[in-house]
């Protein structure tokens, strides 16, 4: 990508930054989220590889002037494999996280300046998920 394709680009992200305000009224809603997503090779003495995604929307709803309720649901994955070398083989390991949870939240708003409000968010988090975790072995072939 050119360098001027690129200052469009930040240009207009920090215009509309700049032009876009948060409404704090009773009756708006908030959406919002994350997405998430990680690979590794760690540097340690087990050839390994870890890959980790993470899916979180929130939505939420003023309930009076400067007060939201809402929640966060969220999902993510964890997977690592990786192989050890032994004297009569390879030993081929691996494991999975999968969470899936729910996070309500209330927040709060207070106005800073006349442009500005910082807000305080409580939230509880519960989740659910399964792990499996798997090892093989593989024999090398016999000379011939």
């Amino acid at each position: 990508m050119k360098m001027k394709s690129k200052l469009f680009i930040m240009a207009a992200l920090c215009a509309i930054a700049f032009k876009s305000n948060a409404q704090t009224e009773k009756g708006k809603f908030l959406l919002g989220g994350s997405v998430n997503f990680s690979t590794s090779k760690p540097n340690d003495q087990l050839p390994n590889k870890k890959t980790t995604f993470g899916l979180a929307p929130r939505v939420g709803y003023l309930v009076s002037d400067n007060w939201a309720v809402g929640s966060t649901l969220t999902y993510n994955i964890s997977k690592t494999e990786g192989y050890i070398s032994a004297s009569d083989g390879e030993i081929n390991y691996g494991d999975q996280y999968i969470y899936y949870g729910i996070s309500p939240f209330v927040r709060y708003y207070t106005r800073i300046a006349d442009n500005f409000k910082f807000f305080g968010d409580f939230n509880v988090n519960a989740s659910l998920g399964t792990q499996n975790k798997w090892m093989s072995m593989e024999k090398p072939e016999p000379p011939q």
